[in-house]
C-alpha cells in the first residue's frame, strides 16, 4: 500500500532538493519529520510539509491509525521548467539567467515489502559473496607484470 504527495513547480534548483530528499530516503516517517525539522536548509520546510501531506492522506484515505511504521520507499526530484530571465552586462550585452524549478514525489509504503537497500549490512553482504572471484582475478593479472 503506497501514498504519494507531489509538489510541482518548486522554486528550488533540483540539486538543492535532492540533497535534503537523500537524508530520508528509504527511512522512517517519525525520524524523516525529526530530521526536516531540524535541517537548515530552506527546502526542508517544504518537504517536511510534503511528508505530513502523504501521512494525512494515509490516516484519512487508507485508515492507518499508526503512521509511525511507514517507510518513505521513494522519494525523487526530477527538473520542472526554467524561468529564463536576462542579466544586464557590459557594452550593453545580455546573459541568460536560468530559474531552475523542481517537481518533487514522495511515495510512503508500510514497511513490510521491498528490498533491502543499495547501503544496508545485508545488502553489502550479499555483494561481497558475489564479487570475491573476480577481485581475485584482477589481483592476478596485476601481479604478473
Amino acid at each position: 500500500m503506497e501514498m504519494s504527495s507531489k509538489i510541482n513547480n518548486l522554486s528550488v534548483a533540483p540539486r538543492k532538493v535532492r540533497l535534503a530528499a537523500d537524508l530520508i530516503r528509504g527511512k522512517k516517517i517519525s525520524y524523516a519529520k525529526l530530521q526536516m525539522q531540524f535541517l537548515t536548509k530552506g527546502v526542508a520546510e517544504i518537504i517536511l510539509k510534503a511528508l505530513k501531506s502523504a501521512e494525512a492522506k494515509a490516516k484519512h484515505n487508507f485508515k492507518i491509525a499508526d503512521t509511525d511504521n511507514l517507510v518513505i520507499s521513494k522519494i525523487f526530484v526530477d527538473e520542472g521548467r526554467k524561468l529564463k530571465r536576462s542579466r544586464p552586462r557590459a557594452r550593453g550585452s545580455a546573459y541568460l539567467v536560468r530559474k531552475r524549478t523542481s517537481h518533487t514525489t514522495l511515495i510512503l509504503s508500510d514497511g513490510s515489502t521491498g528490498s533491502p537497500r543499495v547501503g544496508s549490512t545485508k545488502a553489502f553482504a550479499e555483494l561481497s559473496r558475489t564479487s570475491s572471484p573476480r577481485i581475485s582475478s584482477v589481483n592476478s593479472v596485476s601481479k604478473n607484470k
